[in-house]
């Protein structure tokens, strides 16, 4: 155990290497005293169990690597429990916050996105387009007393405390990153049939419908320029990480992220908006990143210099947005008469 315990600190040792008072973190982690702490460090008293989950767990660490040793051929994942349930919007946007978290301690961060969907970061550029998604898994995936008995409104959404700067919180974490991204035109997809289904079955009015797809809008103009940069922006409007765009035509696009760093890289896996598989295993952190450069050999940059290939895309995207709108006009016509 004491190997085990010299390898896990090790680690997070290496990870909090640009912080004088890492020490004093770990103290605050564990909520020991400094004198505790510094019992523990020195091994005049070992480590309990508890503590051991609660360090590997905080720093993202491999127990099963220090235990098994780096040589094992096991791949391990960090798998959701199947009967996890979201309580509450809150819960929900604390985990995206902490996404990237097991990894920000390293340096050259980097992260790949490849998805069916829009890039999930993107919902968080808008308000009034995350508070949307949030009500739709909130009633059909974690059934919410909230959202169960209440038809949605973004004024009502927007009135739950603290949820909008929760959002942008997220935005702005996520825009700090350099970040390589695979787009489709059929990424607005998806969100298109939730907010027709939420309008026909009377749960959101038209008028409602057109402020989220003009939402939806404002998120494809941001993105139109932080890709003509090459650089998000904060909520702020100054600038962030470095952004690659790529049109994905050819491969079926996979719902994975990737985070590579310098000392370690981690894949995370979409199950649902809700639950990632997460492993750190450099075979299939590898295999994933392999994956991701055939696919930019078949697809479109959309960069500075990109011409028409970006401004098609963009067009074609606000085009859907604009059909969208009138198919729930022609609907809402229809219903009238």
């Amino acid at each position: 155990m004491d190997n085990i315990q010299e390898l896990i600190l090790d680690g997070i040792e290496q990870k909090l290497s640009s912080e004088k008072n890492w020490r004093e973190k770990l103290a605050d982690t564990l909520f020991l005293s400094k004198s505790t702490i510094y019992k523990r460090l020195n091994g005049i008293t070992p480590f309990t169990p508890e503590e051991i989950a609660i360090l590997v767990r905080e720093f993202g660490l491999s127990f099963d690597a220090a235990a098994l040793g780096e040589a094992n051929n096991r791949v391990m994942f960090k798998v959701p429990p199947t009967h996890q349930k979201i309580n509450s919007f809150n819960e929900y946007l604390q985990g995206v916050g902490n996404t990237f978290r097991p990894i920000q301690h390293y340096k050259n961060v980097q992260v790949y996105m490849m998805t069916r969907d829009l890039p999930l970061f993107w919902y968080f550029r808008d308000v009034d387009v995350s508070l949307f998604k949030l009500y739709a898994y909130g009633r059909f995936m974690w059934e919410l007393d909230s959202c169960l008995n209440h038809p949605f409104s973004i004024d009502y959404m927007r009135s739950i405390p603290g949820i909008q700067d929760k959002i942008n919180g997220i935005w702005d974490k996520y825009a700090e990153l350099d970040t390589v991204e695979y787009w489709q035109t059929s990424g607005l997809d998806v969100t298109f049939q939730q907010i027709q289904f939420f309008w026909e079955s009377g749960v959101m009015s038209a008028e409602e419908a057109y402020r989220v797809l003009d939402g939806l809008s404002r998120i494809i103009a941001s993105a139109q320029r932080a890709c003509t940069k090459g650089k998000k922006s904060f909520t702020d409007k100054t600038t962030g990480g470095a952004l690659e765009m790529y049109h994905n035509r050819i491969m079926n696009a996979e719902n994975i992220i990737l985070a590579t760093t310098d000392e370690q890289s981690s894949l995370h896996i979409i199950l649902d908006p809700s639950r990632f598989i997460v492993t750190f295993d450099t075979m299939m952190t590898a295999t994933a990143k392999n994956t991701i450069d055939q696919a930019k050999k078949n697809a479109y940059a959309m960069g500075e210099g990109s011409g028409n290939v970006r401004e098609g895309f963009f067009t074609a995207m606000e085009k859907k947005i604009e059909q969208m709108k009138k198919k729930i006009e022609h609907l809402e016509q229809t219903e009238i008469f």
